[in-house]
């Protein structure tokens, strides 16, 4: 009988061993699903904690674009408008140039008009004075022959004539 006995608790000790073992791979499947769902729920977690950076970058790249799109443009539109002012101003500036060309050039016609009109009265007055002593050297040479030959009534008729030629 020991041996029956010996079998009886050696099959008793299986059953529970089996009864024991089977709770405790029962535990154990509780613990790896418990585990397998919190996984679940951290990897979920930090998917969602992802997605909620992921859009924040998103809409910052997205209002940063538009900022600095908008920034270009203002820009632009300012170098645009410097240029514009610069080419308006070297337009005057050429312009201011040109008009005072053109009024040096009217000063200088001008002037020169002047100056030829001096010139030629300069002339005509050395030329009176020319006509004057060639005519008074003329005078003098008939009154000294007429006055070598006596004829000073030739010259008292000769007189008017000199006189109207403004000769005398």
């Amino acid at each position: 009988m020991p041996a029956i006995w010996a079998a009886g608790i050696s099959g008793a000790a299986s059953i529970i061993g089996g009864i024991f073992g089977s709770n405790a791979a029962k535990e154990q499947n509780a613990q790896a699903q418990a585990n397998a769902e919190a996984a679940r729920r951290a990897a979920e977690e930090a998917a969602r904690l992802t997605n909620e950076y992921n859009k924040k970058v998103f809409e910052a790249d997205k209002a940063n674009y538009f900022a600095t799109r908008e920034y270009e443009w203002d820009t632009a539109i300012k170098q645009w408008q410097y240029n514009t002012e610069i080419q308006d101003f070297q337009y005057q500036q050429s312009a201011a140039q040109y008009l005072s060309s053109v009024e040096n050039t009217g000063q200088q016609l001008i002037y020169n008009t002047l100056a030829g009109m001096e010139a030629k009265e300069q002339e005509q007055a050395s030329l009176v004075e020319i006509l004057n002593q060639a005519a008074f050297q003329q005078e003098g040479l008939i009154i000294e022959n007429l006055q070598a030959k006596g004829g000073l009534l030739f010259y008292k008729q000769v007189n008017p004539v000199l006189k109207l030629f403004n000769l005398q």
